[in-house]
């Protein structure tokens, strides 16, 4: 009978400055230390039944601003960039019975980074438009398997992870575009607050998995077009 266990403890935090140059102007910096614990997978052979924590320094600048007059609106943009380390990665091997099981396994360092910005102008007092666009950059920077002892995994496969070195993360478009209008309908009050918007959104192409494990590694880009009626109170 296995009983495997994982304890992990590790501290987290936010630090972060701000600095108003205008009342409607923040600039602000921000460095976080994120943090997952490790667990146990009871599907997992012995020696692949548990896996060690992964942790994540992020860092942000960016800035928030407002604008008021007869078209009313906002403007964010920051840029970001985190470092990965212990990465968690999920890891696919066939056991000697034959039989097909995954583990997931500390074996990857990544590198994340992009920038993101938005914005709302109010066209008129029932008319919002809002857009949002995101570049993200993500890289695979090291990826080191552990070996897997011939008393655990068939010899005649050869074990592989859903992601590779040198290539992006898993579903991690590079471009994403989204923009939405909303229309506040001119009902009387006591019927409350309806409105009707539109939203399109286009995602980039992405990888699913690495390009080793499948001739249908990447997805193809799409687009989303949404329709919404709201009505509140």
């Amino acid at each position: 009978v296995r009983t495997p266990e994982s304890q992990s403890k590790e501290p987290t935090w936010l630090l972060g400055a701000g600095y108003h140059p205008e009342d409607d102007i923040l600039l602000y910096a921000k460095y976080a230390r994120g943090y997952r614990q490790g667990s146990i997978n009871l599907g997992g052979s012995d020696g692949l039944d548990t896996h060690d924590p992964e942790s994540i320094d992020s860092y942000e600048l960016g800035a928030k601003t407002s604008f008021f007059g007869r078209f009313p609106s906002t403007f964010n943009v920051a840029a970001f960039y985190n470092d990965l380390k212990d990465q968690q990665i999920q890891f696919g091997y066939f056991k000697t019975s034959g039989v097909g099981t995954t583990a997931i396994v500390n074996a990857g360092a990544s590198t994340i980074w992009g920038a993101e910005a938005e914005a709302t102008v109010q066209l008129m007092e029932s008319l919002i438009l809002s857009a949002s666009y995101t570049y993200l950059n993500t890289q695979v920077d090291e990826l080191v398997l552990p070996p897997c002892p011939p008393t655990i995994c068939s010899p005649i496969s050869t074990p592989n992870a859903t992601t590779a070195e040198g290539e992006p993360l898993p579903y991690s478009p590079e471009n994403k575009f989204v923009i939405n209008a909303t229309y506040l309908l001119p009902v009387d009050p006591s019927w409350g607050e309806m409105s009707a918007s539109a939203t399109y959104a286009y995602i980039d192409d992405m990888q699913a998995v690495a390009e080793a494990v499948s001739i249908y590694a990447t997805l193809p880009d799409y687009s989303l077009v949404n329709l919404t009626y709201d009505w509140k109170g």
